[in-house]
């Protein structure tokens, strides 16, 4: 394994023993929760992304991709970046 390459923790292993489709990520699609919200008013687009990167940055499980076979699969943690938010003006 590589120097940001780890093992995965006995709950990713778990997770991985009920592995869905390929396309559908290492954990199969009921462990994506994607979301969307629709704002009305005034928004403050540059405090909204440093709040967003605040929690990216704090949570790494929000960061964490799983690679590898089925045999044995690893964890990469990806770094914290800035949201692209979009917005109409």
């Amino acid at each position: 394994m590589s120097d940001d390459t780890f093992p995965l923790s006995r709950t990713q292993e778990f997770l991985c023993a009920f592995e869905g489709d390929e396309n559908a990520g290492p954990f199969g699609p009921r462990h994506h929760n994607v979301r969307g919200w629709r704002l009305s008013g005034p928004v403050d687009v540059e405090v909204l992304r440093q709040a967003l990167f605040d929690v990216v940055a704090r949570h790494e499980s929000l960061r964490t991709i799983i690679r590898g076979s089925t045999r044995r699969p690893s964890s990469t943690d990806l770094p914290a970046e800035h949201a692209a938010l979009a917005h109409p003006n």
